[in-house]
């Protein structure tokens, strides 16, 4: 087996909170497909290390609570869970090293503690965690997703994540009711990405290309 692939059925086959509202299957599998295509991607002159990048993205929310109160816990879960997978790829041939993919974790937690000498694979965590409303639209989603992106774009699962989020943060009841109080969080929500700032300028050029029609078919999805 290919390592990628190793590392995506972490996310989708092994996550033990993968049906969790937003921090779950899809989030955990998005983010290994942005490191994934950003491995290919990128044609900058930093150096990181794509295998530690990438089993960070699978593990980072590994073990979440689904509450927004106990973020610092969740970290410590995410870094202790990821330690077996690691492990076991390493037993199959592969180098990752434990203790970064700890720190490239580590700089998920939100909100954001520090922002001074992250390392590369640091801003790109960071990053792609920011990145998650241009998958509303289907040529980046395309070029990320590759031959899943019938099941990922065709569906409305995106929207779907964005309303787990409110699950997690506001209301867990399964049932959504379009009031004030959510109304004011899909607000929140749009303005947060509108002025998301990101540490990478390839991520930035990305985003720019496709942020503004992604967050209106996200209003369109989440609101209408």
């Amino acid at each position: 087996m290919k390592v990628i692939d190793f590392i995506v059925d972490i996310a989708t086959k092994y996550n033990p909170t993968k049906t969790n509202p937003y921090h779950g299957e899809m989030h955990s599998y998005l983010m290994v497909r942005l490191a994934d295509w950003f491995n290919e991607s990128y044609t900058g002159n930093e150096t990181f290390n794509k295998l530690d990048l990438a089993m960070a993205c699978a593990c980072h929310d590994l073990m979440h609570s689904g509450k927004p109160d106990s973020e610092s816990d969740n970290i410590r879960n995410a870094i202790r869970a990821a330690k077996p997978f690691v492990e076991i790829a390493n037993m199959n041939g592969y180098q990752i090293d434990y203790d970064n993919v700890a720190l490239i974790i580590a700089a998920s937690e939100y909100p954001y503690t520090h922002f001074e000498q992250l390392s590369f694979e640091q801003k790109l965590i960071r990053d792609f965690d920011l990145m998650m409303v241009n998958f509303m639209d289907s040529s980046f989603c395309y070029e990320v997703i590759g031959q899943n992106y019938n099941h990922i774009c065709s569906s409305n699962i995106i929207a779907n994540m964005f309303k787990g989020l409110y699950r997690e943060m506001i209301d867990p009841s399964e049932q959504i009711i379009k009031n004030k109080q959510y109304f004011d969080f899909v607000n929140k929500l749009i303005t947060f990405q509108q002025n998301a700032i990101f540490n990478v300028p390839f991520i930035q050029e990305v985003n720019s290309k496709y942020r503004n029609q992604s967050i209106e078919l996200l209003k369109k999805s989440l609101i209408d």
